[in-house]
């Protein structure tokens, strides 16, 4: 074998190498989750005051466009709250404003879309204490004595505290799905990549084969459409709807590092397919080289 083809398998095997090292690496071994460090009001206080809003502080940026907060009163009446903003402490830090809730124990349910485009979900408690006025029996003739009521306990009712965590009210895709969906697009893009990748640099005209050019087709397509599905998954993340009826909250959805890892994987797989089935390019050199170091990004953005 010519010395000059050793760097070529090389990097040829280099390539598919970390390939399938991403590939059967533990599903979100590397994810930037996001954790509820601190609230305020904390979880299990009492407080004798209605608070106007509540404080959320992460340990990551919060998308405020996947973050939905539900609050739960004693009744278990539920409600959704809107008008959340980043705090002075940065896009780490969440404001929600509250409703003047009726006393008892409160419960707000909070859910958002991590950064890795996991969903997250999490629950603060307290109770809004109330003093009301109560007529104490006496001897004398005196007036009636003011007494305030004990505050109330967080908990709330054993039936509504079970539907907080049995029904949240949102889809979830379930785990089978997405495993399907992401080691099905690694399949896909390994494919591409060692057709590619060998066409450039190990066997020059490779591509060129019925067999190994609709292999090729079919797996670009095949990555575009499994991106694409993957996308309308974290969306239906973002707005607790099933996929097919998430399609409003794509935008939403990219402003995830995962959602936009979709949306560019996307964009360069119908690129590389218009190119290399579309238009006709002269140069050998460009019509192979070009698309395998474009293939070489898809993988990894993930």
């Amino acid at each position: 074998m010519p010395c000059r083809l050793l760097p070529r398998f090389a990097l040829f095997a280099l390539a598919i190498s970390t390939a399938v090292a991403d590939t059967w690496l533990p599903a979100g071994s590397a994810s930037a989750h996001n954790t509820l460090l601190a609230s305020d009001p904390a979880d299990g206080t009492s407080l004798t005051a209605a608070p106007t809003q509540i404080a959320w502080d992460f340990d990551n940026t919060v998308p405020l466009d996947t973050m939905t907060v539900t609050l739960i009163d004693a009744s278990g009446a539920r409600s959704e709250l809107s008008g959340s903003t980043h705090g002075a402490a940065g896009d780490t830090q969440v404001i929600t404003p509250l409703p003047t809730p009726p006393p008892g124990p409160i419960s707000l349910r909070w859910r958002l879309v991590g950064p890795d485009g996991h969903p997250i979900t999490g629950r603060v408690d307290f109770a809004l204490a109330v003093v009301s006025p109560t007529t104490v029996p006496t001897t004398a003739a005196t007036e009636p004595a003011t007494v305030a009521t004990v505050p109330p306990s967080t908990t709330l009712p054993a039936a509504i505290d079970a539907s907080i965590d049995a029904d949240d009210g949102t889809y979830s895709t379930s785990s089978l799905l997405r495993w399907i969906l992401r080691y099905g697009s690694y399949l896909a893009i390994m494919a591409v990549v060692g057709i590619l990748l060998t066409s450039a640099y190990v066997w020059v005209g490779a591509g060129t084969y019925p067999v190994l050019r609709w292999i090729l087709s079919r797996a670009l397509i095949a990555t575009a459409i499994l991106a694409f599905l993957q996308l309308l998954v974290v969306a239906s993340d973002v707005s607790g709807k099933a996929p097919w009826s998430s399609f409003g909250s794509s935008d939403a959805a990219t402003t995830t590092d995962a959602g936009m890892a979709f949306a560019i994987r996307i964009v360069l797989a119908v690129s590389m397919w218009i190119v290399l089935f579309l238009y006709r390019i002269v140069h050998a050199d460009i019509y192979w080289t070009a698309p395998a170091d474009s293939t070489t990004a898809i993988y990894y953005i993930l």
